[in-house]
Formats: C-alpha cells, structure tokens, sequence
C-alpha cells in the first residue's frame, strides 16, 4: 500500500514483483494508497494521485491516464509506498521520487521530489525493493538488509526509536542473509535461513510472536525476532497488521490482524500464530499483501484474493468483505506481477496486460470512471507491459511536461487517504512538516477508526 504500495513476493520459479529474476525476464507492477505504476519497455508509467510528485514525471499533479517516468534509467522492478515510489536499475541502484516526509526517498533530506533520483549509497548490488506507508527497504545480493524512512515504531530494526531516517541503514540482529524481505504497515519481515523473522509494531500479532518492548504506548520490537511460522517460507508479504508467507509446498500461511477477514482462514479473528488459508494448501505461485486485503496468483492461471473489500478490491464483483479467498473475475490467465494498494489491486498478466479494480477516487484504475469490482484493462500505456531490456543504468529520455514542474493541482475532495494531500505548502516549512508526521502517529495509535477502518496510516 501504500502503500500501503504494495508487496508482491513471488515464488523461485516464478517472476518475482519486488526481486527481479533476470533482466530480460521481468513485468512489475507496484501500487500506492491512490497511485499506480508499470514497468514499460524498460521504464515505468505511473497514473493516480501525483500532489507529491510520486507518478515521476517532474510534476506535482494527478493523472488518469499513464504518464511516463522521466529521467530513470532502464528499471527491473518497482515498488511503491503510500505517496512515493522507487525502482530498482539493472545494476542493482535504487531510484526514488514523491513524498518525503519522513525520509522515505534515502537521497538525505525531507524534500519531496518529482524526479527520480539514486538513494545515497544504492547505486548497485541491490537485488530487490520494498516500500510500503513512509518506509523503504532494499535488500542486498550477498542477503544484507538496508532500510530508511519512518521508524515510528522500530520499523528499522535500530535501537533507538526515532522519527525519521534519511539515509539507508543496516538492518542488524538477523542470524544470517536475509533471502526475502517484506515491509508492513509499521513493521518489516525477512526469511533468513528456513525462518521468518520480524520486527517492528505487533499491535496485533503481526509479528508472529510475542513482543516485550514498548514503543510509546504499543507494542514492538526493535530487533528482528523469531516468528512462528512454517520453516518452509520461500516467499513473504506484509499488510498493514498482518504477515502472510508462501511455503516451498505451495501452501499460504498468515497471522495478526484478522478482523477484516485478511487471514484468509475463514474467521475474523486476529491470530499471533500462523493460520492456513482455506482452500490455498498447495498450488500458490505468488502473494501480495497491502492494507487490509491480501491475494495470491495460482499455479495454471488465476487469481484469489480476501479480506476487505468495500471498494470492490477483491475484484469478484461484490462489496463485501470475504474471510476466505474468492476467484477474481475474469483472471484465468497466468499472472505475472500482482500488487495491492490501499483499496484497489492490479495485475501484469503473461499475455502483459495491465488491470486494476477497486477504489477509483484520484483516477489509479486508469479511467475517469467510478470504481469498479471487477478488472478492467488500464489503457493509455505506451505498449504493453514488457520484458526490460538489458544493458546500463542510462537514463530513459525525458518527457517534456504539459505545465511547469512544481505546479499543483486541486485534490479530490474526500476518500480513503491515509494522510492529507501533501502539496508544495506544506513542503515549505518545518513546521508543517512535523504537523503531518503527528497526524501519521496519531492515526497510527488511534487506528483510523475514524477515517475508514484502517488501523494505520
């Protein structure tokens, strides 16, 4: 999402959205709270919500159709937080734009940028990128583990509980290489040998054990614990409070957070210890998890996706939440890349077709239209989505913009926006700054019971 943007984590075998298994194999996709981004011909297109610069074309405005991503150079994967996005080049370099609030771009500062730019210390080796609310993380070839933004609640992994880190930093307390990661609402996980571990808030459970420490008033850990879960996991995606992992057999698992039914497990009860998933014990080639839904691509074609869905994001054609996995319409193909945003969901299929559904206020479906609760096919790209070619991190050419870089555009009134609009205004000075990184906390700690359901921001 924005993400919680979105964390797509697929099997070994299978084409990964967040790990790139080669550079001439790989289709992404990556989802915001209401924007949304495809790889192109080696590239990137982003639509939706763009205050903060996060569709990466040098302007501070929304679009319902693609636009291009200017200046970054051939890219492998994307991922997306809820108001900024990154990409990962062929050397392994990390490219950053959008909202920075809390320092989720990594190029050390609290500007918000409208352009790609590489994260200080990220201009190779890096094998696979996760985003999700205001934080980053990048994992290494050699299975080291960097992450930078928001550390509200040990979202880290660092000692000291701070409010926000500009610059990467090593994520310490792992027994060993990390061969997964996934980022959560304000927690982050990774597989390290056959095992899960976990750390930052545990609110409810999503850490898969049980956590001592306090950070403010909640529950967390600022070190990477040992999570209950299958020793099995090849693969890991993490929503706002809950964890779910694909297992070498095939099988899904998940924990934390229940009530909206993203457990999967037929009951809406929050768990801290792994449940199966009903009806999904074998056959499962990817997971991707973001606010309060989860989904999983099958084996042979199709898609299954459960928990909430008041905007239709289950893509089966109802409004209503589902405790157990539902068939999305009209996906029998094989999916490629799958992610999730706040409340709305799209794919990359292997015939490279892009679809989104779901919650449709700032345009991320890719129409004007209402919203929808079944896929519908995003046009305006450029091509279809398509294998990057391979080659140097040169830079794509840039668009020329329709206005002047830094203009700002009218937001949609109302919606399910985890945070307010954050537009040049509030960029200007620090105070207002702090005043929105507050209001972040607040809707942490108060769960945003009072905006839409969501627990946090």
């Amino acid at each position: 999402m924005a993400v919680f943007a979105v964390a797509l984590v697929l099997a070994a075998a299978a084409v990964c959205g967040s790990q790139p298994v080669s550079a001439d194999s790989t289709l992404d996709t990556a989802l915001g709270t209401h924007h949304s981004c495809v790889l192109i011909s080696g590239g990137a297109e982003c639509w939706g919500q763009g205050f903060n610069g996060q569709l990466g074309n040098g302007m501070m405005v929304s679009s319902t159709t693609p636009v291009a991503v200017s200046g970054a150079p051939p890219l492998t994967a994307i991922a997306a937080g809820d108001y900024h996005t990154c990409g990962l080049t062929q050397r392994g370099g990390v490219q950053c734009w959008g909202l920075n609030l809390l320092g989720q771009l990594g190029d050390g500062t609290l500007e918000d940028r409208g352009n790609p730019d590489f994260v200080i210390g990220l201009d190779e080796g890096v094998v696979q990128l996760e985003a999700q609310h205001l934080r980053t993380c990048a994992r290494f070839g050699d299975g080291e583990v960097r992450c930078w933004g928001a550390n509200l609640y040990g979202d880290l992994a660092e000692d000291a509980v701070g409010l926000e880190v500009t610059e990467p930093v090593t994520v310490t307390g792992l027994p060993g290489p990390a061969t997964e990661i996934a980022t959560g609402g304000h927690h982050t996980c990774a597989i390290s040998g056959d095992d899960v571990y976990c750390w930052g808030l545990n609110l409810f459970g999503q850490l898969g054990t049980e956590a001592s420490e306090l950070c403010g008033p909640f529950v967390c850990s600022t070190t990477p614990l040992l999570a209950a879960a299958d020793s099995n996991a090849v693969a890991i995606a993490g929503g706002a409070h809950h964890t779910c992992i694909l297992t070498s057999g095939g099988g899904v698992q998940c924990w934390g957070r229940g009530e909206l039914g993203q457990l999967g497990n037929g009951m809406s009860v929050d768990s801290d210890e792994p449940v199966d998933v009903v009806g999904l014990d074998s056959g499962v080639t990817a997971i991707a998890a973001a606010y309060d839904h989860t989904c999983a691509a099958l084996e042979g074609g199709g898609l299954r996706c459960w928990g909430a869905n008041d905007f239709g994001q289950l893509g089966d054609g109802t409004t209503e939440a589902s405790d157990v996995p539902v068939d999305v319409v009209g996906i029998e193909e094989e999916v490629a890349a799958v992610a999730l945003g706040a409340v709305h969901t799209c794919t990359v299929l292997e015939t490279s077709e892009t679809r989104c559904w779901g919650n449709n206020i700032a345009g991320q479906l890719g129409h004007e239209g209402a919203d929808s609760a079944v896929p519908l096919a995003v046009s305006g790209l450029r091509s279809k989505a398509v294998p990057t070619p391979t080659g140097t991190d040169t830079p794509a050419p840039t668009a020329t913009p329709a206005t002047e870089p830094g203009a700002t555009a009218t937001p949609t009134p109302g919606g399910p926006s985890a945070l307010p609009n954050v537009g040049a205004g509030a960029r200007s000075g620090g105070h207002a700054r702090l005043a929105l990184a507050l209001v972040a906390i607040v809707l942490a700690s108060f769960g945003a019971a009072v905006a839409l359901r969501w627990r946090i921001g």
